[in-house]
């Protein structure tokens, strides 16, 4: 099998990448989730999550 010189260098780079942009967007999914949460507790409303995210849609 022929290996490209510095293959496995930039491989390791891309999952580094990879597991770096995983983790922003569960921060930013959480972030955007303790937003609607505390715009629903300051409306009074605690049916408002459900309203906007319909899981298996």
């Amino acid at each position: 099998m022929h290996r490209t010189p510095g293959l496995q260098a930039r491989l390791t780079e891309a999952i580094g990448l990879a597991d770096a942009a995983r983790a922003c967007v569960r921060y930013l999914a959480d972030r955007t989730q303790q937003r609607i949460d505390m715009l629903a507790n300051a409306a009074g409303r605690f049916d408002f999550t459900p309203a906007t995210y319909k899981p298996g849609r």
